[in-house]
C-alpha cells in the first residue's frame, strides 16, 4: 500500500513539473505590442527608420514584439511626444529636442553654431559615444530607455531671394531658427531668429513673412523648399538632434529575454540602421535644388570666418555657463567626431 502511495506521489510530482514547464513555455510565447509615435511622415528618413527598427525588433524577438509605428503625428506632434512617452500614453517616441531646451540642456552642446563635426553619421556616433561612455547625459535621459541618439546632417542657411555674400547682407532678415545658441550668434549680425514649425516653413517663405531659414538638407528636400527659396549657403550652421526613447516602466515590464532584444536593437545597433541614408539625402537634396535653378554655395573665406568668430564667443559662453561638465562634453564631442 505504502509503495502504491509513493508511486502515486511520484506521478503527481512528474505531472506538476510537466504542467509547470508547459506553463513556462506558454508564457515565453506571449506577444507584446509597443506603440511608437513620430511626428515626421512615413516618407521621411526618421519615418522610414522607425519601420526598419520595428522590423528588426520583430525578427530578433521571433515575432513576440510587435512595434506599431504611428508616423506623421497621427498620435502626437513633436511638442506633445515627450509628455506622452513619459506618462506611458505611448511606449516609444521620437523626440526632437529643440522644443524641450530645459529638459535637454547638455544636448544643446550639439546645437552650438558652426560646430563642424563632419557628416551627420560622424556627429551621431559622437552623440552615442558620449551617452554610452560617460555620465554627462544621464540626467537628461535617465528617465527613459534610450533606443537611438542621432543628429541630422549639417544645416545650411537658406534664403528666398537674396544671396548672402557677407554678414552685412543678413542685417534685418527674419530667419527661421529653432535653438538659442544659433539665435545668440544671429543677434550679433542683426538677424531676427524666430521659430516656426517645419510644416509651416514652405508657406512662410512663399508669402515672404520669413526671409530664410536654418534647416537640414532632409527638410529642404522633404518639404520642397527649393520651390520657394533660391539660395543655400552650404555651411555647418547647426546640427539638429533627436532621440528615440522608450517608457522605462514599459521596458522594465518586459520579460528579461525581450528586454535583451530591445537592448540589442538600441545604441550602436540602432545607429547602423540606414546609416548612409542621411549622407545620401544630402547629395540628393543638393542635386535637386540645383536642377530647380537654385544656387548652392559656400561663403567667402573672410565672411565664413566672421561667423566662426561670433560662434566661438557663443560656444565659450555656453561652456563657461555649464562649468567643468560643459567643457568635458564639448571636448569629448570634438574628439569623438574628429
Amino acid at each position: 500500500m505504502k509503495r502504491k502511495m509513493y508511486l502515486l506521489l511520484a506521478l503527481l510530482m512528474i505531472a506538476a513539473l510537466v504542467l509547470t514547464a508547459c506553463s513556462g513555455g506558454k508564457k515565453s510565447e506571449e506577444t507584446y505590442t509597443l506603440v511608437l509615435t513620430n511626428g515626421d511622415s512615413d516618407e521621411s528618413l526618421p519615418g522610414q527608420w522607425c519601420h526598419e527598427w520595428a522590423k528588426m525588433v520583430n525578427e530578433k524577438s521571433n515575432g513576440r514584439i510587435i512595434v506599431e509605428v504611428n508616423n506623421g503625428g497621427s498620435i502626437a506632434n513633436h511638442g506633445q511626444a515627450m509628455g506622452m512617452v513619459s506618462d506611458g500614453s505611448v511606449d516609444i517616441a521620437l523626440l526632437i529636442h529643440s522644443p524641450y531646451p530645459d529638459v535637454f540642456p547638455m544636448t544643446e552642446c550639439f546645437h552650438l553654431p558652426m560646430l563642424d563635426l563632419g557628416t551627420g553619421e560622424a556627429a551621431s556616433r559622437a552623440f552615442t559615444d558620449i551617452y554610452e561612455n560617460t555620465d554627462l547625459l544621464d540626467n537628461e535621459y535617465g528617465g527613459f530607455k534610450v533606443i537611438l541618439l542621432r543628429t541630422t546632417m549639417p544645416a545650411p542657411l537658406i534664403t528666398r531671394t537674396q544671396k548672402i555674400n557677407s554678414a552685412a547682407d543678413l542685417q534685418g532678415l527674419i530667419v527661421r531658427s529653432t535653438v538659442n545658441p544659433l539665435n545668440k550668434t544671429f543677434d550679433k549680425f542683426g538677424i531676427k531668429g524666430e521659430n516656426v514649425p517645419i510644416g509651416e516653413l514652405y508657406s512662410v517663405l512663399q508669402n515672404g513673412s520669413f526671409d530664410g531659414a536654418i534647416t537640414d538638407w532632409h527638410g529642404v528636400h522633404s518639404y520642397k523648399l527649393a520651390e520657394v527659396a533660391d539660395f543655400y549657403a552650404d555651411e555647418a550652421f547647426q546640427y539638429i538632434t533627436y532621440s528615440i526613447v522608450m517608457n522605462l516602466d514599459k521596458y522594465n515590464s518586459l520579460p528579461d529575454d525581450l528586454k535583451k532584444v530591445i537592448d540589442e536593437c538600441s545604441g550602436y545597433a540602432a545607429l547602423e540602421l540606414m546609416k548612409d541614408a542621411w549622407n545620401d539625402m544630402t547629395d540628393l537634396a543638393k542635386k535637386t535644388a540645383g536642377e530647380q535653378g537654385c544656387e548652392v554655395y559656400t561663403l567667402p573665406a573672410d565672411e565664413h570666418q566672421k561667423f566662426v568668430d561670433a560662434a566661438d564667443r557663443v560656444k565659450a559662453k555656453w561652456v563657461a555657463d555649464n562649468g567643468a561638465a560643459g567643457q568635458e562634453l564639448y571636448d569629448f564631442i570634438l574628439k569623438s567626431a574628429g
